[in-house]
């Protein structure tokens, strides 16, 4: 893709106002989204999808259904759509489906930053917004990358970190040992080794969870 090198996959377990999501509740799965480029008069955008029920349940988006197992419904736009939030960014969705209620999307973005922007503008407007897959493609090179959601740290563990890392703490040799990171955060060694602790499990949490 020329000009867009950082791949996203995305899960929403709860994307609340999404239609689509909710057609595929409950016990079905919704393969692949249809989607109209323009609103209509009214101001709603039409949409068509092939749904896979495994039960007899009724699938909740049935204005029209066709034999083919397609479904249509029509929503308006600026309603919260996730879609709608990720391409407001320039950020054309590229994949589409729905599980048991979940959301999944994939999409290219110009850089990382673009992507912590997407993803702090999901989280107000849905709930469990995770990164599935995440990697830079560029001149044929895919590379793994890795997104860390900073809102998962507090204060003390990020300024824990930050200080150790300026002051050397994970240099080898070590330029600072844990008394003298503590002294400078004004906490006992005690309290930094637990602050650190933490920290360092939830960026392993984040390194190991998107392999």
């Amino acid at each position: 893709m020329v000009g867009e090198t950082v791949y996203v996959e995305l899960k929403i377990s709860n994307p609340n106002t999404c239609q689509v999501a909710a057609a595929s509740e409950p016990n079905a799965t919704v393969t692949r989204v249809s989607r109209t480029m323009l609103p209509n008069d009214d101001g709603h955008v039409t949409e068509e999808l092939e749904v896979e029920q495994s039960s007899g349940d009724e699938v909740a988006a049935a204005p029209v259904h066709r034999s083919n197992g397609v479904f249509r419904l029509q929503r308006p736009v600026g309603q919260g759509c996730a879609c709608e939030l990720v391409e407001r960014y320039d950020c054309p969705v590229r994949s589409i489906h729905a599980d048991d209620g979940e959301l999944s999307l994939s999409f290219y973005a110009k850089e990382i930053r673009t992507v912590r922007q997407i993803v702090t503008d999901l989280k107000e407007s849905c709930d469990g917004v995770h990164i599935q897959r995440l990697y830079h493609a560029d001149e044929g090179e895919t590379r793994d990358l890795v997104y860390v959601d900073r809102d998962q740290f507090t204060d003390r563990q990020r300024e824990v970190l930050r200080t150790a890392h300026k002051m050397g703490y994970f240099a080898y040799p070590k330029e600072a040992n844990a008394c003298e990171v503590a002294a400078a955060l004004g906490i006992t060694s005690t309290t930094f080794a637990e602050h650190l602790s933490n920290a360092q499990a939830k960026l392993l949490d984040h390194l190991l969870d998107q392999q």
